[in-house]
């Protein structure tokens, strides 16, 4: 349990666009001297709060990126309905890399003054949860230097139609206003999202980035082929996101996967004890 006094700073950095600008929030949590530095991605709807698990556990000893995409806890919403797709989260990301970098850079020039405290370069780990991982590919695909390993969360090459139609199935019960759910507004509040967001992700035009769709679903096979990376995934036991064949394919794809199974865990794996007993090992045997 990471301890009251680990250092926490809050952050803004400002995205200017061309109908107006907006901001996205995060935080730098944990000693700025460690050598391992935690990106974390959240999922679909999900805010930064979702990774609180990973930082009481492992903030003592890594240092921990946390952000909200737009439209969601502490980052301003799109413009427009139409501007929230996938491509506009990874330029975001691409803002929030450089912020981090920068923070790296100059944590590791004042870890070095002195005779005795040369300390190797920081590293940095993606870790992402659900579509979160797949931006932690796509960006591990553009922008490899400086990245040393990617952690997914039951993220699988293949997203099936029975994951997506079940997702959406439960988002378009919201939006329509069933009165088992409430309305829009109520759940996007719950959610700490932009009501907006509940209707745009729903749409085709969300998913904007490179892939295939095919019979079986959403193809990413060449993306995940693409990453080289040392890779870690999560693979929840009662998940329908990957199966047994799905993982023989996966680690005939890509021979630098890894993966770690949870026989309870739904989609995605908690950040419980368990999950994050594998995900130290695994950042500390990164060389």
């Amino acid at each position: 349990m990471a301890s009251s006094q680990v250092r926490q700073e809050h952050f803004r950095l400002l995205v200017v666009g061309a109908e107006r600008s907006r901001w996205l929030g995060g935080q730098d949590i944990g000693p700025e001297s460690t050598r391992d530095v935690l990106l974390c991605l959240p999922g679909l709807l999900e805010t930064q709060s979702h990774f609180q698990g990973l930082v009481s556990a492992l903030a003592d000893d890594c240092r921990i990126i946390l952000f909200d995409y737009a439209g969601r806890g502490t980052s301003d919403p799109m413009a427009e309905e139409s501007h929230y797709n996938m491509s506009g989260y990874l330029s975001d990301l691409g803002i929030v890399l450089a912020h981090i970098q920068g923070r790296m850079r100059g944590s590791a020039g004042a870890a070095s003054k002195g005779i005795f405290r040369d300390r190797p370069p920081p590293r940095l780990h993606l870790v992402g949860t659900s579509m979160g991982g797949l931006l932690a590919m796509y960006l591990a695909q553009n922008r490899p230097d400086g990245i040393a390993s990617i952690i997914l969360n039951d993220v699988s090459s293949m997203l099936p139609w029975g994951g997506i139609f079940g997702l959406m199935t439960g988002i378009g019960s919201v939006t329509k206003g069933a009165g088992l759910f409430g309305n829009v507004n109520e759940m996007a509040q719950e959610l700490g999202v932009d009501p907006r967001l509940l209707r745009a992700v729903q749409k085709p035009r969300h998913l904007d980035l490179p892939h295939e769709t095919t019979f079986h679903g959403v193809d990413f096979r060449n993306l995940f082929r693409q990453v080289e990376l040392p890779t870690l995934i999560l693979r929840g036991g009662e998940s329908d996101v990957i199966d047994d064949a799905e993982e023989e394919r996966m680690r005939s794809l890509n021979p630098r996967v890894q993966f770690s199974v949870f026989p309870q865990a739904g989609h995605p794996v908690p950040y419980d004890r368990a999950s994050l007993s594998v995900i130290r090992d695994f950042v500390k045997s990164i060389s």
